[in-house]
């Protein structure tokens, strides 16, 4: 190992020992889809550098990582799924590692970011958005993605840039005519709560509209069939539940006094305690199962509700308006569903 490696890798831990107490991050190359494969790759560098004024994160640099992984014999290129971004994130000693993909449809370009925590292999955090218009909005799209993640997870203040640009028209007496890109998703969350273009939905409307969307439905599919066979693990979970605490409580107010009196028999109380550790061990593995199906079931409607969005994506149409004010005529352009 040269002398170069050897003072990067005593560089991260030092830096790993002086801030304890913050997350370190890697920021893995977006995938491109197609589109040329530097977009993805600037749109990473991008995310990256937001997620460097984050003071709670140390957020390692690509060469950095690159001079790591190669020391490790791990090739970078063709990493695309979850497993190996997991096993790159070990590698680098990171607590989070973040994935994406850049991808083109039309005139429109869709971002799709996850954060992977690398020990549990669980997916932190997931956010998409996409703008029509040309190459140049890719950045600050990522940007936006970047700054609304730090600041959802790690409750900083980053701002957000405007998704505009500015393209030429002639007008009688101003020569700009003012783009504004800025699209909301059709399908769009609010705390727990779901929009339909601006429209509240209740739950039984959200299961319609993603079942019955040809490319939501294979994700709300298997988010439903999951749903449905925790049913009889909640029901039995509960159960147990109820019959530990009872039987649990019995047996513990039942216990002999100081002079060894109790107002149950020893017999019936040895019943009381058997019955709470019988009754405890499926309540405990129920309550596992239903954590551990939480994340999954969590990323199916996720996945469903994304796919929802990108296949209206293809509805965008791009509608005019035309103002007149003290400076002149202005135009302009609104993304409409």
């Amino acid at each position: 190992m040269n002398n170069s490696k050897i003072a990067i890798l005593i560089g991260l831990l030092l830096v790993s020992c002086v801030t304890q107490a913050r997350m370190t991050v890697a920021v893995q190359d977006f995938t491109a889809e197609n589109c040329e494969a530097y977009i993805g790759a600037v749109s990473s560098r991008e995310f990256r550098n937001v997620l460097v004024g984050n003071k709670e994160l140390t957020v390692l640099d690509r060469s950095s990582m690159e001079i790591i992984l190669k020391e490790q014999d791990f090739q970078i290129s063709g990493c695309t799924s979850a497993e190996c971004a997991i096993e790159m994130g070990k590698l680098l000693a990171a607590n989070f590692i973040i994935t994406g993909t850049v991808s083109k449809m039309g005139n429109a370009y869709y971002i799709s970011i996850n954060c992977i925590g690398v020990e549990t292999g669980e997916i932190k955090y997931s956010k998409s958005n996409y703008i029509e218009g040309g190459v140049e909005l890719v950045m600050p799209l990522s940007h936006n993605l970047a700054a609304e993640f730090s600041n959802q997870y790690f409750g900083t203040n980053f701002p957000m840039r405007e998704l505009s640009r500015q393209i030429a028209a002639p007008t009688p007496s101003n020569n700009n005519l003012q783009l504004n890109l800025q699209p909301q998703l059709p399908l769009m969350k609010k705390g727990n709560i779901y929009y339909l273009r601006g429209k509240k939905m209740n739950w039984k409307d959200l299961k319609k509209v993603l079942r019955e969307n040809p490319a939501s439905a294979p994700y709300y599919l298997k988010y439903d069939k999951l749903g449905k066979a925790m049913i009889p693990v909640g029901i039995i979970t509960i159960a147990c539940e109820v019959i530990f605490l009872s039987s649990g409580m019995v047996w513990m107010f039942s216990s002999p006094d100081d002079l060894g009196d109790s107002w149950l028999s020893e017999d019936a109380r040895a019943a009381w305690g058997k019955v709470a550790i019988i009754t405890g061990i499926p309540f405990a593995a129920g309550l596992i199962v239903l954590l551990a199906t939480a994340g999954p079931g969590k990323t199916h409607l996720e996945n469903a509700v994304r796919a929802f969005n990108s296949d209206q994506a293809s509805n965008l149409k791009l509608k005019g308006f035309f103002t007149l004010n003290e400076n002149g005529p202005r135009g302009g352009l609104r993304l409409v569903f």
